[in-house]
């Protein structure tokens, strides 16, 4: 009886921990973990990416079986860390490729991570909460600085804890956006806590907007929130109905495209006017030109990632010393394609839009498929990555938490774990147990059983009467 006792609580031992490393509970704490350090890079320096890596390489080894699955699957998101690998050849700097591109190869693999989570809700729940704490911090202890003096008088923008109002527009807006969607998944399963906690975090969000006065963030996230709100009533609809309803809204879409040019003039110079815009948005017209220039230098290959933007290179400080960037860093041409191509070339640019392109029908078409509020997420990020592109750089950046949730989007398209992690298959309830096809003892084979003689039955004579 005493021998029994520590081998009746061995199940109950061993089973805690792996129920917990498969529980909501631990994915949010891993998306907490990945993304909280990404957003204080600016204050945590070198600590920021290597407190992110950790928490991607443990995430990483508790699910060391499924991993290889899950890069597998998602092997076209992988050409893009490839192929900055390999500009590592041609550029002009290649120890500054070298380290971006290894530090580019572990945001990616957080983020395809994070896209194959068990627990997709959670994990959000977890972003959510990264969010809501660096927001809540850079409302306490930010501060604002002076913007557009020649055309507002002086006006002032806050900035939060950086020196960037964009940054921490976008950042803000990306709050608000999770915001949306914990608040509607927390309604759907009254789980009214879920509900304040998304209120206050859209409350501050939206308050952060409008206070760091960045007409993008504004635009690109009332399109996401949209998108987000249409793709989740897709549920309510029957499958064979769903691919009627989005042909339905490409045709008005693309009736609505003649119109559109207009439209996004017009919305734009409203936008302009009420946070005191430039119309040529603050000389990026110039930093267009001047990049023309340097893509007709290095068209094919471009020179390397990461490789314009270092100090000392003639080109980066001529245009630091246009913009009276002081820091000699953090800066960028504020056009994605255009940062593409200096970067990758078009041979790179074209891979990466090919790429995206791919992963980006995947998405959809699991969203149309498999409706859900994870799938409706993370295409309400997409179009808010979108767009922003034409006056924001959103190439893949290394130690990123845009390029994080970015891939964690496009991953999701892609096959889930569940189905690459195949079950061990359970016994036929019309087939016997293997055990039960075991010799039982004292049974002896066909073979050596004493042969019966087969005698046919006489046919029964009818009874005479």
């Amino acid at each position: 009886m005493v021998a029994a006792t520590p081998a009746a609580a061995a199940p109950s031992q061993t089973g805690a921990p792996t129920v917990f490393w498969t529980s909501g509970v631990f994915e949010a704490l891993a998306a907490f973990a990945i993304l909280l350090p990404l957003l204080f890079v600016p204050q945590l320096t070198t600590a920021g990416p290597a407190m992110s890596f950790a928490a991607v390489l443990g995430y990483g080894w508790i699910r060391r079986r499924e991993a290889v699955a899950i890069f597998a699957r998602r092997w076209a998101l992988l050409l893009i860390p490839a192929y900055a690998l390999a500009s590592l050849i041609w550029s002009d700097h290649p120890d500054v490729t070298l380290k971006h591109a290894l530090e580019l190869v572990m945001t990616v693999a957080g983020g395809l991570l994070m896209s194959a989570s068990r627990r997709p809700a959670a994990l959000l729940a977890g972003a959510c909460g990264a969010f809501g704490l660096y927001l809540l911090v850079s409302l306490t202890l930010g501060h604002s600085v002076t913007v557009g003096s020649a055309m507002s008088g002086g006006e002032t923008a806050f900035t939060g804890l950086n020196e960037g109002k964009n940054l921490l527009g976008m950042t803000a807006a990306l709050g608000a956006l999770l915001s949306v969607f914990l608040l509607t998944c927390s309604l759907r399963r009254r789980f009214w806590a879920g509900v304040i906690a998304a209120l206050g975090l859209a409350a501050i969000g939206v308050l952060m907007v409008y206070l760091s006065r960045s007409a993008g963030a504004v635009i690109a996230f009332t399109l996401a929130a949209a998108t987000l709100l249409v793709v989740a009533s897709l549920g309510a609809f029957r499958p064979r109905n769903r691919g009627v309803v989005c042909a339905v809204l490409a045709l008005l879409l693309l009736a609505g495209g003649m119109f559109g040019y207009a439209f996004a003039n017009s919305v734009t110079a409203e936008a302009l006017n009420l946070f005191h815009k430039d119309p040529t948005l603050t000389g990026r017209s110039y930093l267009w030109y001047r990049a023309m220039d340097f893509v007709r230098e290095r068209p094919m290959f471009g020179r390397g990632f990461e490789a314009f933007w270092v100090q000392g290179d003639l080109d980066a400080e001529g245009i630091w010393q246009y913009a009276h960037v002081g820091t000699r860093m953090g800066f960028n041409f504020h056009n994605t394609l255009i940062e593409l191509l200096i970067h990758f070339g078009w041979v790179g640019a074209v891979l990466t839009l090919a790429v995206f392109l791919f992963a980006l029908l995947r998405l959809m078409r699991r969203a149309v498929r498999e409706p859900s509020l994870v799938a409706a997420f993370y295409l309400g990020l997409v179009v808010f990555q979108l767009s922003r592109t034409p006056f924001e750089s959103l190439m893949p950046a290394s130690v990123d938490f845009e390029t994080t949730l970015l891939m964690a989007a496009l991953g999701f398209g892609f096959e889930p774990i569940a189905r690459l992690v195949a079950a061990p298959a359970r016994p036929s309830p019309l087939r016997r147990p293997y055990r039960t096809l075991r010799p039982r003892p004292g049974f002896a084979p066909a073979a050596a059983r004493p042969r019966i003689p087969y005698r046919r039955p006489r046919p029964s004579l009818p009874a005479h009467r």
